[in-house]
């Protein structure tokens, strides 16, 4: 295997918002994937309108479909964009004394990209039975909550039947089990701009407001659990000799129960009216919702973990255990869809979302073997998975 594509991708600054970067990064990817037996698409999702009114264009999307009329196709997923962007001080791959590489995007998930693509092409050069088929789907705006490419993921996990999400595997080298589902929301803040000096009593402080509410959502950590509320972002333009008529802030909020999006909701509703009616003159407003339902382990995915476990075992390897995370993925998507489905099968690595982010290389050519293995045994017996495929 080339492990110097790899570097080569690290070092493409694909953040979710530069396109330019994104473009040069789905070349490469296409260039990987050309010469396999199939047909590649490069597929521009649609704009979308975001939560602060503008618009947004996401990166192309990569499908490459093969083996349309197997008896049983596998979808594997994966994205090239990362949360760094062009600005991002961290931008290229370094190779630590200790064997790790460190680079953006490394874990999340340009080394579950090569892993993904060195495996189909090794199955595809190996396979001779014809039994399976399925699709590569790479997206541009996952670390967005795939706000572009969503109905691309909704219709590969209704055209296939088993899903591979190529996010990194944990760092000890678990496949991921269970994962929260995510929310982004804009809360702004109107009051009434006024002269600091001259007619303070006037004015109506936006900001005074605001932070008794981040204060408030910050203490439902503590009152509801198992979800996660951080504030980020609270800002509020205008000279400091004004009263500020105007403050907004973000949250991204984790649950991991559906109920949760009903609870979150009322939650926040009740401290928007307590600080509304303490204060005469503001006007608190809430915007967003769940794009990510949180994703459960279904006895499904616990079969197929099973199987993966097997493959491990035939090849002398020791077997991967599985425990849930914080984070979401577009596993979410696929859980909500009801695509039976393996999350974390990329490389292992940690401190992902980090200029300290990190991989294991020598987990790469593990990770293809298991791939691979997994494959030739769903091939070989379709039926071994005693399930209901989907309903397909």
């Amino acid at each position: 295997m080339d492990y110097k594509v790899l570097e080569d991708w690290v070092n493409i600054n694909s953040g979710s918002h530069n396109l330019e970067g994104l473009k040069r990064m789905a070349n490469a990817i296409t260039g990987s994937i050309e010469g396999l037996p199939g047909r590649i698409e490069r597929i521009t999702p649609p704009s979308v309108t975001a939560l602060d009114g503008g618009c947004h264009q996401s990166g192309d999307a990569i499908r490459f479909r093969f083996n349309p009329d197997a008896a049983i196709r596998v979808l594997f997923s994966g994205h090239m964009d990362t949360v760094f962007d062009s600005e991002h001080p961290f931008q290229k791959l370094e190779h630590l004394p200790d064997g790790r590489i460190h680079g953006p995007g490394v874990a999340d998930m340009k080394g579950g990209l090569f892993i993904m693509i060195e495996s189909a092409k090794r199955f595809l050069g190996e396979d001779r039975s014809g039994a399976l088929g399925g699709e590569i789907l790479i997206t541009a705006d996952e670390e967005l909550g795939s706000i572009g490419s969503m109905e691309l993921l909704r219709e590969a996990a209704r055209w296939n039947q088993i899903g591979l999400v190529f996010e990194s595997a944990l760092p000890g080298g678990e496949l991921v089990r269970c994962r929260k589902g995510t929310g982004t929301f804009q809360l702004t803040c109107h009051g009434r701009a006024a002269h600091t000096g001259r007619d303070f009593e006037q004015g109506r402080n936006a900001v005074a407001a605001m932070a008794g509410v981040v204060k408030q959502c910050h203490e439902l950590n503590k009152l509801l659990p198992g979800v996660i509320v951080n504030v980020a972002n609270f800002a509020s333009p205008g000279p400091v000799n004004v009263v500020p008529e105007f403050a907004e802030a973000w949250l991204n909020i984790r649950i991991s129960d559906p109920a949760d999006t009903a609870r979150v909701k009322i939650a926040i509703d009740q401290i928007l009216k307590s600080v509304e009616s303490e204060t005469d003159g503001i006007g608190l407003h809430l915007r967003g919702g769940f794009l990510r339902l949180p994703k459960v382990e279904t006895g499904e995915n616990a079969r197929l973990h099973e199987i993966w476990n097997l493959t491990e075992g035939d090849l002398g390897l020791p077997l991967s255990g599985k425990r849930d995370t914080g984070g979401s993925s577009d596993g979410n998507v696929f859980g909500a869809e009801g695509l039976p489905h393996l999350d974390g099968v990329g490389i292992v690595g940690g401190d992902i979302h980090s200029d300290r982010e990190f991989a294991w290389p020598d987990s790469i050519r593990r990770q293809v073997d298991k791939t691979v293995g997994f494959l030739h045994r769903i091939a070989a017996d379709p039926g071994f998975l005693e399930m209901s495929t989907n309903g397909k």
